[in-house]
């Protein structure tokens, strides 16, 4: 999930744990799922929890970019 240079901020999910969101592609698959915010002055809420991609597919997560991400589901990954 990337948002890019002078976009505006992001929420996904309404309330925390609406939703969920994993990365791996197919079940039982590991994976990395990345969230990218370019510019500072952007943010990212992720109100959907993060979870593994199943019981031996642990999901990694990697921020990257000067804007803030903000996790406020119950994650599992």
């Amino acid at each position: 999930i990337m948002i890019a240079a002078g976009r505006e901020n992001l929420t996904i999910g309404t309330a925390a744990d609406a939703g969920s969101v994993t990365a791996g592609g197919v079940a039982d698959v590991p994976g990395d799922l990345i969230l990218t915010v370019v510019d500072a002055a952007d943010n990212l809420t992720m109100n959907a929890a993060i979870v593994d991609n199943g019981f031996f597919a642990p999901v990694s997560l990697t921020k990257s970019g000067a804007g803030i991400v903000t996790l406020n589901g119950t994650n599992t990954y």
